[in-house]
């Protein structure tokens, strides 16, 4: 049976922009995609070497080891 990991803060991204989601440590930026949904980039880069994307729907989590995660769910 696989474990669940357990996170010390998990976030669900609101629909708008959020400061206090912009004020986060691990956000880089935010901006409008040409679908006009909105993305908020990390502080982290994925296996392509691009910036981790966080939309609205997705979780931000803080793993215990102080390492930020984005997640589908939870």
């Amino acid at each position: 049976m696989k474990e669940t990991k357990r996170y010390k803060q998990a976030i669900l991204i609101p629909d708008g922009i959020t400061p206090t989601i912009f004020a986060l440590p691990c956000i880089y930026s935010c901006h409008k995609e040409s679908d006009g949904r909105i993305c908020y980039l990390l502080y982290d880069w994925d296996e392509q070497g691009k910036y981790v994307e966080l939309r609205p729907g997705q979780w931000l989590c803080l793993d215990y080891d102080g390492k930020w995660e984005v997640k589908d769910k939870l």
